[in-house]
């Protein structure tokens, strides 16, 4: 029987002068179940990746065979484990090769699972409804579209969690681990209104890391 070897190492990654995150990795060997979890919030799967990269972690079937090449023993699974366990408080997921590439035959491989907990995240959904999503760059003014109806706001974060949306010429003033959830701000400033003007600056929302260029995204629906 292969022998599992699943651990959680705690790292606090600071936005510089901002407030920690704590990343969990979970690592499983080939032939066992992953089951990352989180004691509370929810998962959001930062990476993930299946083969080897060291020469200690879940030895299995690799232990005596130190003259192996592990420099290419690597494939990203992120977008899988992303799918099967971004908000979930506990999930299981197979490691094998006939579900993930085997990247390098004949190593022993494990998979290597780095997210992080959230107490909130964006709605799949907004009440039962596709949720719209209106995004204002940092230092920008704009009203959210709604076409004369009623504006509903379900989640709102002031942050950054992607690298495409409002890009900076500076990359060390990005990150897509910025979180600050205003969805009380925003569902006060604008609920039941059919024009809502936002600007948007960290003197009217919580700044979480302070060195990073952000945004603030709206989900909301219009009624």
């Amino acid at each position: 029987m292969l022998q599992q070897l699943t651990f959680i190492t705690v790292l606090i990654l600071n936005c510089q002068h901002g407030v920690g995150i704590e990343i969990f990795h979970h690592i499983a060997g080939e032939g066992t179940i992953a089951e990352p979890s989180c004691s509370q919030g929810t998962i959001k799967v930062i990476a993930s990746n299946y083969g080897r990269t060291d020469k200690t972690a879940c030895p299995g079937g690799f232990a005596g065979k130190p003259q192996l090449n592990i420099d290419n023993c690597l494939y990203d699974v992120s977008s899988t484990l992303a799918q099967k366990c971004d908000r979930q408080q506990r999930c299981s997921h197979g490691v094998n090769n006939g579900i993930f590439k085997d990247a390098c035959q004949g190593f022993y491989k494990y998979l290597n699972v780095s997210y992080i907990c959230l107490k909130t995240q964006a709605p799949l959904d907004c009440g039962g409804r596709t949720c719209k999503v209106f995004t204002i760059c940092q230092y920008e003014k704009k009203a959210i579209p709604c076409g004369g109806q009623n504006i509903s706001v379900f989640y709102a974060n002031y942050g950054r969690t992607d690298l495409l949306t409002c890009p900076h010429s500076n990359a060390t003033l990005t990150s897509t681990l910025c979180f600050s959830d205003q969805s009380k701000t925003v569902q006060l400033l604008c609920n039941k209104k059919e024009d809502c003007k936002l600007y948007v600056s960290s003197l009217t929302y919580l700044d979480q890391c302070p060195d990073v260029h952000k945004y603030l995204a709206v989900y909301y629906i219009c009624k």
